[in-house]
């Protein structure tokens, strides 16, 4: 959160020292990118790792001068890459059968987030300019952890360890370059840093799971169009 107001403060400091490009008025936009989630540890002692993964986002919103304002839905999606704890993977579940097998726990975790967001636009060139924001909002985590079964190395199902959504405080920093393409319209490219308060799941044994929240670095791309 800290890193929002910094954003914010500095974004303001900045707002007399050139006039955006773009015409006013309302826009849309959709982005694409590649998120970074860091390491989740949890109550349960044991760390889990993921891959990298796509971030979807579209906003609509309303340009005033040097300053932006817009809704957000913001979506992402990983894959569980390693679990590790004390004694190594999380323990796995009785084999169900004489001729199967129990794969280490896997599984991914998604996001699908609200944000309201503010920036303001800097020039740089006469085509070329700096934006810097951040936003706040609310997240549902969706989070499904399982061990793969296999009869004789086939793939038979799944055993659930947690399966199950906590919604959570959702907050952003951005900052990136937008380069005008017509008189309405432009491309941009940026970093975003995504957090969230800390999570909790229901495992499938009744039991609870906390587990730290979100922060995932982001590099995006995305096309903006006004009207």
């Amino acid at each position: 959160m800290k890193a929002i107001a910094a954003a914010l403060i500095l974004a303001v400091g900045l707002a007399t020292a050139g006039t955006a490009q773009a015409a006013d008025g309302p826009y849309l936009s959709l982005g694409l990118g590649a998120g970074f989630l860091q390491k989740l540890d949890d109550s349960d002692g044991f760390t889990t790792e993921f891959w990298p993964g796509p971030i979807l986002s579209g906003a609509a919103g309303y340009k005033w001068n040097l300053v932006r304002f817009e809704g957000e839905v913001f979506y992402g999606y990983f894959l569980v890459d390693d679990v590790s704890g004390p004694n190594g993977s999380r323990s796995r579940p009785p084999t169900p059968c004489f001729l199967c097998g129990v794969s280490d726990a896997n599984g991914h975790l998604t996001a699908l987030a609200l944000m309201a967001n503010a920036y303001v636009d800097l020039d740089l060139t006469e085509k070329t300019s700096l934006y810097i924001g951040g936003g706040v909002g609310g997240a549902r985590v969706s989070a499904d952890y399982h061990f793969d079964v296999t009869v004789v190395g086939l793939p038979a199902g799944e055993i659930d360890f947690v399966d199950d959504e906590d919604q959570v405080l959702a907050y952003q920093a951005k900052f990136g370059l937008q380069f005008d393409l017509s008189e309405h319209s432009e491309l941009y490219l940026g970093y975003r840093y995504f957090a969230t308060d800390d999570l909790s799941f229901n495992t499938t044994d009744g039991g609870t799971m906390d587990q730290d929240g979100l922060g995932t670095h982001i590099g995006e791309v995305g096309y903006r169009v006004y009207f």
